[in-house]
C-alpha cells in the first residue's frame, strides 16, 4: 500500500523520463555559432529556461512531497535527484553554449586590450627610434659642420700660402729682372764708353776723311765754253759727289 503510494506520489512530478530523453534530443544538439548568431542564442536561452522551469518545478514539487513523511520524502529527494541528474547535463550544455557568447566577448576584450597594449608599446618603441634619429641626425650635422669649418680653415690657409708664394715668387722675379735690367744698363754703359773711347781714338783718322770730303764738295767746276768739256766735268763733279758720300757713309761706321 505504501509503495503504491509512493509511486502515485511520485508521478505527481510530472516530468517522465520519456520527455526528458525527448529535450535531451531536442536540445542537447543547439549549438550558438557566434557572437551573430542570436536566433541560436535565443534558442539556447529559451530552451535553458524550460530545463530551469522544469528543475525548479521539481524542486517545489519534491518539497510538497516531503512533507508527508521522512521517507516519502527520502523517495522524492532521490527521484528529484535522480531528475536533476539526468536535467544537469542538458542544462550544464545548454549554459555552456550560452555562455560561449561571454566567453567569446572576454576573450575579443582581452585580445582588444592586448593589440591596443602593442600599439601603445610600438608607438613607444616609434618614438625612441625618432629621437635617436634625431641625436644622431643632430651629432652628423654637427660632425657635418665641423668637417665643412675645418676644410674651410685648410682652403683658407693653403690659399694664403698660396698667395704668400706668389708673392715671393714675384719679389724673386722683380727682384731678378731689377738685377738684370741694371746689370745690361752697367753693360751697356761699359759698351757706351768703350764705344765712346774707340770713337775718340778714330776721331784724327775720321776728321781728316770728313775734311777730305769737304774739300771734294768744296771744289768748283771751272768755267768751260766747249759742250763736251762741260760734260765731262758735270760727270766728274756727280763722282766726286759719290765719293764724297762713301766717305762719310763709312767714316760713321769707324
Amino acid at each position: 500500500m505504501e509503495i503504491d503510494f509512493i509511486k502515485t506520489e511520485l508521478q505527481k512530478f510530472n516530468v517522465a523520463d520519456a520527455v526528458i530523453s525527448k529535450m535531451s534530443a531536442k536540445y542537447l544538439i543547439l549549438k550558438v555559432k557566434g557572437l551573430d548568431d542570436r536566433e541560436g542564442l535565443k534558442k539556447v536561452h529559451d530552451a535553458r529556461m524550460v530545463i530551469k522551469g522544469k528543475r525548479i518545478e521539481v524542486q517545489k514539487k519534491r518539497k510538497e512531497l516531503k512533507e508527508s513523511s521522512l521517507r516519502f520524502g527520502q523517495a522524492v529527494d532521490g527521484e528529484a535527484n535522480r531528475i536533476i541528474a539526468l536535467l544537469s547535463p542538458i542544462e550544464s550544455h545548454l549554459e555552456n553554449e550560452e555562455s560561449i557568447v561571454e566567453k567569446e566577448k572576454e576573450r575579443l576584450r582581452v585580445e582588444a586590450e592586448q593589440q591596443e597594449q602593442a600599439k601603445i608599446i610600438l608607438r613607444a618603441e616609434a618614438r625612441i627610434k625618432a629621437e635617436q634619429k634625431k641625436i644622431e641626425d643632430e651629432k652628423r650635422l654637427i660632425a657635418e659642420s665641423k668637417l665643412r669649418d675645418e676644410q674651410e680653415k685648410k682652403r683658407l690657409i693653403d690659399l694664403e700660402k698660396a698667395r704668400q708664394d706668389s708673392a715671393e715668387k714675384a719679389r724673386i722675379e722683380t727682384e731678378s729682372r731689377i738685377k738684370r735690367e741694371a746689370e745690361a744698363k752697367l753693360e751697356a754703359e761699359r759698351q757706351a764708353q768703350l764705344e765712346a773711347k774707340r770713337q775718340e781714338s778714330l776721331k784724327p783718322d775720321k776728321e781728316k776723311l770728313l775734311n777730305f770730303a769737304a774739300m771734294l764738295t768744296a771744289l768748283k767746276m771751272p768755267e768751260l765754253l766747249n759742250q763736251q768739256a762741260t760734260n765731262i766735268a758735270n760727270r766728274a763733279i756727280r763722282g766726286l759727289m759719290n765719293i764724297v758720300e762713301f766717305i762719310q757713309s763709312e767714316s760713321n761706321k769707324l
